[in-house]
């Protein structure tokens, strides 16, 4: 059963308001921690861990360690390997039939995901979709 509107709402206000707000889900038998920690001074992100603990590799697809919960959990990031104004230079210089010979993945993007989210909108957005997503606590009190 997917979040309904008012535990959607009492998420996000929960995690918008506490300076250090947490929440936590079951999802697929995993226990979801939402927490808000500061990543500088002045700017903090929301962290998610599963059964307690995070590892950035679990994000990477070509790694070992892929975990396949962080598609739907984690946050997706996506960088081209080549900046536009590279492309461009080169498109310019060599022509586009060359770029294409030498520079074959000129378009590709890599693709990862993150376990930090800059705010609650993002993230309820995103766990909004998934079906069997349960709420289980927010900020220690039992739901």
């Amino acid at each position: 059963m997917s979040l309904s509107k008012e535990q959607q709402k009492q998420v996000t206000d929960h995690l918008q308001s506490a300076v250090f707000g947490t929440v936590e889900f079951e999802y697929q038998e995993v226990k979801v921690s939402i927490t808000r920690r500061f990543v500088s001074e002045s700017e903090s992100r929301l962290f998610v861990y599963f059964d307690g603990v995070y590892r950035p590799a679990w994000g990477i697809e070509s790694m070992d360690s892929f975990n396949p919960l962080t598609k739907k959990l984690w946050h997706k990031r996506t960088k081209a390997l080549y900046s536009p104004k590279k492309i461009a230079n080169l498109r310019k210089k060599i022509g586009v039939r060359a770029m294409k010979k030498h520079l074959p993945d000129f378009d590709k993007k890599q693709v990862w995901y993150e376990p930090c989210f800059k705010n609650s909108t993002v993230l309820m957005r995103q766990y909004a979709k998934l079906e069997d997503l349960e709420l289980v606590a927010v900020g220690g009190d039992l739901v």
